[in-house]
């Protein structure tokens, strides 16, 4: 028998975030190492540049060279990596439903797909396409915050 739900907007929302931490935290676990790893391999392919060697030949401090130099020329195909993965995350969203016993578009189209029924299947599959576009979106307003050389009409000929 499970204790019933506690009264109050606040304390339902308390035990809703408490009982969201395991699914959520494993969905967000399963990319993380990919995007680690990522991030090692540009940083280092980008220590080894040119102008890095020329920033230390000068004399900035450690500091300075990776986090204005090195980490801000690697920023954009992370941003591209990090973006393009949330989908991912509602697609990964199927697995993680099921184990948790949620019921959220990744158990509803287990379910469709498993009883045949083909325009609900379609409708989560068009729920993961419509993540997939605005994850794009996303991603491609972030390069303009991460970097300024790709701002839509900053500079250019006149």
């Amino acid at each position: 028998m499970s204790a019933p739900p506690p009264d109050g907007a606040f304390a339902q929302f308390l035990d809703r975030a408490w009982h969201i931490i395991l699914p959520a935290g494993s969905n967000l676990i399963m990319g993380f190492g990919s995007w680690a790893l990522y991030t090692r391999n540009t940083m280092l392919e980008a220590l080894g540049q040119d102008y890095i060697i020329t920033a230390r030949a000068k004399g900035l401090p450690k500091r300075d060279i990776l986090y204005h130099h090195a980490l801000r020329s690697v920023l954009p195909p992370i941003v591209t990596l990090i973006f393009m993965s949330l989908p991912g995350a509602v697609s990964g969203a199927v697995i993680t439903e099921s184990i948790f016993s949620w019921h959220g578009v990744g158990r509803y189209l287990l379910d469709a797909t498993l009883q045949l029924d083909y325009p609900a299947a379609q409708g989560a599959f068009y729920l993961i396409a419509l993540a997939v576009i605005i994850s794009n979106l996303l991603a491609d307003i972030a390069y303009g915050l991460v970097d300024p050389r790709i701002r839509v009409g900053a500079g250019g000929t006149k």
